[in-house]
């Protein structure tokens, strides 16, 4: 027990975290769209939004939490055919969210712009 207390501490005095509660595939919707959310225990995420007849967006990148917030940082963009590219330089800037939880396998992500009710699969 004491053991993995120390070494609990180095890794937070180095940076690291412990695998975060968020680890796992989520899933909801973000406005009347639906949403699948992944979080791995490293700190990717990969997520998919939508899938009507044309196709969802496909992000993957990488998240940090902190306290009640969590920041995503998208490294890739997949847009459905015919979707502007610009629309694939918007989804590339990092958002930051407050988490608001409602037990162990469902929460709240919501900033100024959107929010995101998801429960964990």
């Amino acid at each position: 027990m004491r053991q993995s207390a120390l070494l609990t501490l180095f890794l937070l005095a180095l940076g690291c975290q412990p695998a975060s509660k968020l680890a796992g595939t989520w899933k909801g919707t973000v406005g009347f769209a639906s949403v699948e959310l992944t979080f791995d225990p490293g700190g990717g995420y990969q997520s998919t939004v939508g899938a009507g007849t044309s196709g969802g967006v496909a992000v993957t990148g990488h998240y940090k939490a902190d306290g009640n917030s969590v920041t995503l940082t998208p490294e890739k963009v997949s847009l459905p055919p015919g979707a502007p590219e610009a629309n694939a330089e918007v989804l590339k800037r990092p958002s930051r969210y407050t988490i608001t939880w409602s037990g162990e396998k469902s929460l709240r992500l919501a900033n100024s712009k959107e929010s995101m009710d998801l429960t964990k699969s």
